[in-house]
């Protein structure tokens, strides 16, 4: 996914959450002894096909010895990346509705049990037959901390409604109403997964709401102030913590192999004290960028 930090500088978010420049830079500048050629690539790849670009130009230059000198370089943004949490699009609501609608089905109801659902997936005019709900939680055994994805159904032959929620993310909250002339069998029913692991969660959802409640869910009126801000801190905190402890852990080890591999001890050589002192030196070096960023952020 593409994104522009707050400093202009264009990204890349790879899958695994990394970034990369998004295209390579190139330049080439005339100089008393000749011309100085500086690009930088998004990976050694890369970097190769760019310079058997240029060795066609300048016909002396040996592709593989240049490329022993490049130096691989981790850097960090200087801006921050603002990311949007909403569900839009003409057809996201609809995607909830049917996901909800799925799950009814699959626990063995009738699509004739959920009319109001199946008429809202149908006619582009019918009304929307679910809204946000962050009143309460009504997860009843949530994990702290975890994104998960969860629906549920709930049947109450007493009330006629056959209720939905819907959850992304351990944040996003919804409740749908399938029905409000469900005259099936009494169902409570839930399905979670969390996605860090690909395992599934037990776990239950109450929903005791009666037809009133449903209109108030359906505008908006059982969201209260700062509670949608509390639901995603909930995750995104403990989710933040986890990427700098990776980051850690990655630019150590990195910062660790970096030094032996460059502190001039041979492989099985005991270590000197002008060796240690040296893979001191190299450690602080290499891990610098990260101890500087760590540094701004609490500044921030």
């Amino acid at each position: 996914m593409r994104v522009v930090t707050t400093a202009g500088e264009e990204l890349m978010v790879l899958p695994g959450g990394g970034l990369a420049i998004t295209k390579p830079s190139y330049s080439e500048t005339e100089t008393s002894g000749g011309t100085r050629i500086e690009f930088t690539a998004r990976n050694m790849a890369e970097a190769r096909k760019m310079l058997k670009g240029v060795q066609r130009k300048f016909k002396n230059i040996d592709v593989e010895r240049t490329l022993q000198q490049a130096e691989v370089k981790s850097t960090y943004p200087d801006g921050q990346i603002h990311f949007g949490f909403g569900i839009g699009g003409d057809h996201s609501p609809r995607s909830i509705v049917k996901t909800a609608a799925a799950f009814a089905h699959f626990c063995g109801i009738p699509a004739v049990d959920y009319a109001l659902a199946a008429s809202y997936l149908r006619d582009p005019s019918a009304l929307c037959c679910f809204g946000y709900y962050f009143e309460t939680d009504l997860v009843t055994n949530r994990p702290v901390g975890v994104p998960f994805h969860c629906v549920a159904v709930s049947g109450d032959p007493s009330t006629n409604l056959l209720l939905a929620y819907v959850e992304f993310f351990g944040s996003m909250r919804m409740v749908v109403c399938l029905s409000d002339c469900y005259s099936g069998p009494a169902i409570q029913q839930c399905y979670a997964i969390n996605p860090l692991t690909g395992r599934t969660l037990d776990m239950s959802v109450a929903m005791t709401f009666n037809k009133k409640d449903i209109d108030e869910i359906y505008k908006y009126a059982r969201v209260p102030n700062g509670a949608m801000q509390k639901a995603f801190e909930a995750v995104l905190i403990p989710a933040l913590e986890r990427k700098w402890e990776d980051e850690k852990q990655r630019v150590l080890s990195d910062a660790v192999s970096y030094a032996f591999d460059n502190c001039g001890a041979k492989e099985g050589e005991i270590l000197s004290p002008e060796h240690i002192k040296r893979i001191s030196g190299l450690i602080a070096e290499r891990m610098s960028p990260y101890l500087i960023r760590q540094i701004k952020g609490r500044r921030h």
